[in-house]
Formats: structure tokens, C-alpha cells, sequence
């Protein structure tokens, strides 16, 4: 017996399950690992996918093998930093990879792009902000495969409120979604704010803090979290997933282990003295920060995530990934 998983509407008519199964494995490759997680996701009950180009054929190739009908599966993929002058090129390789009649959703992955011949997100070189083609240039041609058809819904991923205003500008459309970190260490309240404001749906990955030895905090281990896991009789995962989709955020953990997959998409409801329990996590000293490994690739003093200044990408943040004490993790909202 499968758990049936709630959907979030969206802005343009459509609706999303509240999970999903994030499908980056952390480098591209890793075939069969990735083939064998969708089929036991689906077993499970799973019906969202959020894929990128690097295993875009394996995930196609399992939805087909396992016989579920196309018309229940929710199918995500992402436009690359390095392809922002060839929008259509790239959605059209995302569609032979995928072997598929139409895309779900349709997200620009950073606001960054990288100048034509830049080897992807490692180079650590961006084009600025104010140079063609910019997130406004991106996301005219991203509304174009809308029209087409063959792309339900389109939207964004890791943008601030100071590049969601700047696209909105001159936008037809209104992003869908925005996908950005968030967990209760990087809760983004005023971004989520900000995104129910003009009916864009956030969506959350990395919500479980990105357990794992090489981060300085786990979530999962917290023992706020580990307290109310126990006392509902549900797995510290679930607490946190549970957490994430009552505030109305979405979310698409990854796990390869077919138990925790099943924990994964059984919600609970958390009574409220238990949410704002967990709402208080971030302002424990050392604890308002990201989890994201993105923080470490960079030298920079002041702080730059695949060639972009956190000023740039509207990140109130000191180097690591760390809020600045007392703050917001968004910067100022511009003023039109």
C-alpha cells in the first residue's frame, strides 16, 4: 500500500506533490544508481521527480520501465548555468533525454550564466549580472517553451528576493516555483513571505540540512529534532519534512534506502507549540547558516558561489554561508 501525497497548486493552474525525490546523485554518472532509486521511489509511492541534465536518461529510462502511465508522474528538470544563451537547444536535449511528450516544470537552476565555452558551474567564472544574456534575457525564452506546449509550468532555483524582483520587471509569467536551500537552520522566512506575496510556490532541496560528516551542523541529529521524533513516534526526517510542507513549502529530499523513502512521504501534522519549536532552531548561536557544500568552493573572502559575490545573489551572508547575526538571510528588497 502506497501514502498518498498531498499536492501544492501553483500560480498557472497546475499542482505539485508536496514531495518529491531529488535525483542528483552529487556527480553526474552513477547510471544504475540512479535507475534502481526511481523504480523503488515509484514502488513507494513517489510521482515527483527533480532531475538534471547529468542523469536525465536514467530517470526517463526508469519511468518507462515501471509502467506507471506518464499522466501521474510530475517531472522536473533544470536549465544549466552554461546554456542561458541557448535556451531551446538545451529544453530540447532535456526532452530527447528524458524521452518524454512534455516536461512538467522547467526551472532556470542559478541566475548566473556563464559565457559560451565555460566548462559548467565548476569554473567559477559568471558574467556579470548586467551582461547578455541576463536572468530577464533567460527567462523571455524560457516563457516562449510555454507556449509551445511542451512544458507545462516554468520557475527558478536559488533566487533571493533582490533577482525575484529584478526578473519580474519585465516577466509575461511569473515563476511557478522558486527552489531554493531551506531547513531550520536557513528557514528564508522572508523570502517565503515574499514568494506567497506574488503566488510563487517555494520549494525546498536540501531539506534535511545535508546530513553528512563534512558539515559542521546535522539537522537530523539536533536535539530539538531527535526530542519531538520521539515523542510523535516518527523518524527525525519525517519531523523535518513535516516541518517544511506545513509552512506550505515543498520539498524533495534524496535518499537511495527504500525504508527512509517510505518515511520520506509520510507527513504528520505537528502541533504548533512543536513547529515553533523548530522555528527557534536558527537563532541558537552558530545555527542561522547554510548547509550547502556551494559555500566551500570558493576562496573568496567575501564570500562567491559558482563565480557570483553573495551580493550578487542577494545573500545576506558572511563567508560559509553564515546570516549575519541578528539579520535576514535575504538582502534589501529593491525598490522599482
Amino acid at each position: 500500500m502506497t501514502t498518498k501525497i498531498p499536492y501544492l497548486p501553483l500560480n498557472d493552474g497546475f499542482s505539485i506533490p508536496a514531495v518529491g525525490l531529488g535525483c542528483w546523485m552529487g556527480s553526474p554518472g552513477e547510471d544504475s544508481r540512479v535507475y534502481d532509486m526511481i523504480l523503488k521511489a515509484l514502488k513507494a509511492g513517489y510521482r515527483h521527480f527533480d532531475t538534471v541534465s547529468g542523469n536525465e536518461k536514467q530517470v526517463g529510462q526508469a519511468i518507462r520501465d515501471s509502467g506507471v502511465p506518464r499522466n501521474e508522474i510530475y517531472l522536473t528538470t533544470k536549465l544549466s548555468s552554461d546554456e542561458h544563451d541557448q535556451v531551446s537547444r538545451a529544453f530540447e536535449r532535456s526532452m530527447s533525454n528524458l524521452d518524454c511528450e512534455y516536461i512538467d516544470l522547467y526551472l532556470m537552476h542559478w541566475p548566473m550564466a556563464y559565457a559560451p565555452g565555460q566548462v559548467g558551474l565548476w569554473s567559477q567564472e559568471a558574467l556579470p549580472e548586467d551582461a547578455w544574456p541576463t536572468i530577464n534575457d533567460t527567462w523571455r525564452e524560457m516563457e516562449k517553451l510555454v507556449e509551445t506546449g511542451r512544458v507545462k509550468s516554468i520557475g527558478v532555483s536559488n533566487f533571493s528576493i533582490q533577482n525575484l524582483e529584478k526578473l519580474v520587471i519585465s516577466s509575461s509569467i511569473t515563476p511557478a516555483i522558486d527552489q531554493v536551500e531551506c531547513h531550520p537552520c536557513l528557514p528564508e522566512t522572508d523570502l517565503l513571505q515574499y514568494c506567497e506575496s506574488k503566488g510563487i510556490q517555494m520549494v525546498a532541496w536540501s531539506p534535511l540540512g545535508q546530513p553528512s560528516p563534512s558539515q559542521p551542523i546535522s539537522l537530523v541529529s539536533h536535539p530539538i529534532i531527535k526530542r519531538i521524533a520521539s515523542e510523535l513516534q516518527v523518524s527525525t526526517g519525517q519531523a523535518l519534512l513535516s516541518w517544511s510542507v506545513q509552512r506550505g513549502v515543498g520539498v524533495i529530499p534524496k535518499t537511495e534506502n527504500e525504508s527512509r523513502m517510505r518515511d520520506n512521504i509520510s507527513l504528520i501534522r505537528l502541533p504548533e507549540n512543536l513547529m515553533e519549536e523548530i522555528d527557534g532552531i536558527h537563532n541558537e548561536e552558530g545555527m542561522h547558516r547554510s548547509l550547502s557544500y556551494v559555500h566551500k568552493m570558493s576562496d573568496d573572502p567575501e564570500g562567491r558561489v559558482f563565480g557570483w559575490s553573495y551580493k550578487q545573489l542577494g545573500w545576506n551572508m558572511t563567508k560559509g554561508g553564515v546570516v549575519r547575526k541578528g539579520e535576514s538571510s535575504q538582502t534589501m528588497i529593491l525598490k522599482n
